[in-house]
């Protein structure tokens, strides 16, 4: 649903016209979200891998402690942000929550409090928001640039809607932020480099073979943490060809990149395989355990040999052999009623059972939302309470490796290495979950990689994120430019010299460039490409039948992601997002379009060297809508509808 403002009433009318339409029309988060409480639990719209903490936005401030409080902000400006985030979140769907959003929201708040205003999204300047990017940058520039972009697309949406007259609509924050110096921390230093393998070595506990395994993992290929967390135990995938010995493993995709098969260095092969050999043996009985409740659900896990205990009233004496927790307080900790007192104390089975049923994951059995992978099924699940360093794992229960086991295991005192006698408190050795793939990609600028391949490499959808993960020196860089213009200079010595030609010497086909289908022959020279390389669409392209052996291989290579689009566009528009029936007709004619190709193609009536050229397809140029909208508009026809066939202008 789209709110429309008034164009001639005042802002303050809008934004309670907002507020009402945000709190009684919007579904999102869900229809019964009371929107006048302080704290919002959003956790069943988003799925944050290595994260079962409950998502929650809280509008409300900190108490000393850093505790929240449930004292609701002051109004409207609570119930203008909760709007906002609102709105904002049903227009367009985000992966995660918006958690930065409202941390930004809650600067500005600071910022109102300090100059004195009235905390009133209407009254907003760029004053306001210079302010609390000030204030966002007493804790780092990183912070107050991030800030900024938030505040600035808050302005700019606040303007935009007439809900904000004063606000900048192009704000920049003007915050430098060197990805450089703030990056360099996020490489591992010399003595983590040195401290892991040697803690890989030491480790006998699962608990410290488990996590120095899964930071071995992050060395053998730049991956996201979360990432990990989808692995199956079956990860590993052979090639084809048995001829074929590279070592390649199924990786689940994140922050928009699609799942896919990752490939492992031959040098790193050996450390990828016994790390996943090794974290497939300790997390073995934990799936063992998921599987046997996902077969027997409502039932407690039991042994072979405890078996006869099912049903029956239990000692603390059986309890302690079916949970492994050896503390004979274990029961009474729990609050177990007994059913026979005295120091013979004996508790329900029943009782029992249900209190290990309720430890069950919520999504059980399913674990990782986005990809459909089991508990039984991942490599990183444990039993539970393996990482506690004050009780016993339990033997009939399981959990998921989290993110914060990790971040403690290596980020934290009493660490891995404090554990095994790699670091101490005066020099401790610390390693962040990121730090291997900042490594691994600056080894990859210096050994030549295109940005493509790094990008490919590390499951990253934007080649300009390559930038952030570069820690190259200036020097580096420097000394990579001074070579290629070495290189280049030599090429262009041997390069031979051709005096000019006639533009009439030059075959027409030539006149524009090869696509992955055919060749364009719009003559630049004249005029810019008005499809903007919509080339199956476009008239001015054609395809030579058999002048490229792999021709028809990258049409089918074509149609079949065409119709995977379709697929994923129909399944949006079913459940109405913004936008889905359009990509669900765009997608069909791009499907309609190369199966006539595909069916010229495969036509063996049609010689090799036939010249193809598609029909005029229902797509307008840019040129081409501006005159159809102009005219849908006053009703004048101004150009013919044939018009701007190509081949009809040629024909005339």
């Amino acid at each position: 649903m789209i709110f429309t403002p008034d164009g001639v009433a005042s802002a303050e009318s809008n934004m309670t016209r907002f507020i009402a339409f945000a709190k009684e029309d919007l579904t999102i988060w869900g229809p019964d979200l009371i929107f006048d409480e302080p704290i919002w639990d959003v956790t069943d719209s988003y799925f944050v891998r290595g994260r079962p903490h409950r998502i929650k936005l809280r509008f409300c401030d900190r108490d000393k402690e850093g505790t929240f409080t449930p004292v609701p902000l002051e109004e409207p400006f609570a119930a203008q942000i909760k709007s906002v985030l609102r709105y904002r979140e049903s227009i367009e769907r985000r992966e995660a929550a918006p958690l930065l959003s409202l941390s930004a929201y809650k600067t500005l708040l600071q910022a109102y409090r300090t100059t004195g205003m009235v905390p009133n999204l209407t009254n907003l300047t760029s004053s306001l928001v210079d302010t609390a990017v000030a204030i966002a940058g007493e804790t780092s520039s990183y912070h107050a640039a991030r800030v900024g972009v938030a505040l600035a697309e808050l302005s700019r949406f606040l303007f935009t809607n007439r809900l904000a007259p004063f606000a900048p609509p192009d704000y920049r924050h003007g915050v430098s932020r060197s990805y450089r110096k703030a990056s360099e921390k996020g490489l591992p230093s010399e003595e983590a480099l040195e401290a892991l393998p040697k803690a890989r070595l030491l480790a006998t506990h699962p608990r410290d073979v488990i996590l120095t395994n899964v930071m071995a993992l992050l060395v053998v290929a730049p991956s996201r943490i979360n990432e990990l967390f989808a692995l199956p135990s079956h990860c590993e995938v052979r090639p084809l060809d048995p001829h074929d010995d590279r070592y390649m493993l199924w990786w689940a995709g994140s922050k928009r990149h699609q799942d896919f098969i990752k490939g492992i260095p031959e040098a790193l092969t050996p450390l990828a395989k016994e790390s996943i050999g090794l974290l497939r043996k300790c997390t073995s009985a934990a799936r063992d355990v998921a599987l046997w409740y996902e077969k027997n659900p409502g039932a407690l896990f039991l042994t072979s040999d405890l078996e006869h205990l099912r049903g029956k009233d239990l000692s603390v004496d059986d309890i302690s052999l079916i949970t492994g927790i050896t503390s004979k307080w274990w029961a009474t900790n729990r609050r177990l009623k007994s059913v026979v007192g005295g120091p013979t104390a004996r508790y329900s089975f029943g009782e029992v059972e249900r209190l290990f049923i309720a430890m069950l994951p919520s999504t059980f059995p399913i674990m990782d939302r986005k990809t459909g992978l089991k508990f039984s099924e991942a490599l990183l699940v444990v039993p539970k309470n393996l990482f506690d360093m004050k009780t016993q794992a339990f033997t009939c229960m399981f959990e998921p490796i989290t993110y914060s086991r990790v971040q403690e295991g290596f980020m934290k005192a009493g660490g891995v290495f404090a554990r095994l006698g790699l670091s101490t408190p005066d020099q401790p050795i610390t390693l962040k979950t990121n730090a291997f793939r900042h490594f691994l990609n600056t080894l990859a600028q210096r050994g030549g990689l295109s940005e493509y391949e790094i990008a490919a490499w590390s499951g990253r959808v934007d080649l300009n994120q390559n930038r952030a993960y570069d820690h190259r020196s200036p020097a580096e860089l420097i000394h990579k430019v001074k070579r290629l213009q070495r290189n280049n200079g030599t090429a262009a010595l041997r390069s031979e010299q051709r005096a000019p030609v006639s533009k009439l010497q030059v075959p027409k086909r030539f006149h524009g460039h090869a696509t992955e289908i055919g060749y364009c022959e719009h003559d630049f020279s004249g005029a810019p490409c008005t499809m903007f390389m919509d080339c199956l669409h476009c008239t001015e392209h054609l395809c030579i039948k058999g002048f490229d052996p792999s021709h028809k291989a990258r049409v089918d290579d074509a149609l079949a992601l065409a119709e995977l689009s379709l697929e994923q566009a129909k399944h949006g528009a079913i459940f109405e997002e913004f936008g889905a029936d359009d990509w669900v007709n765009s997608h069909q004619e791009t499907i309609d379009r190369l199966s006539q190709l595909k069916a010229i193609l495969e036509d063996d009536t049609i010689p090799d060297g036939a010249v193809i050229r598609l029909s005029k397809s229902g797509r307008y140029s840019l040129v081409e809508q501006a005159v159809r909208d102009h005219e849908a508009a006053t009703g004048n026809i101004i150009v013919p509808p044939d018009a701007f066939d190509l081949r009809v202008r040629l024909k005339d």
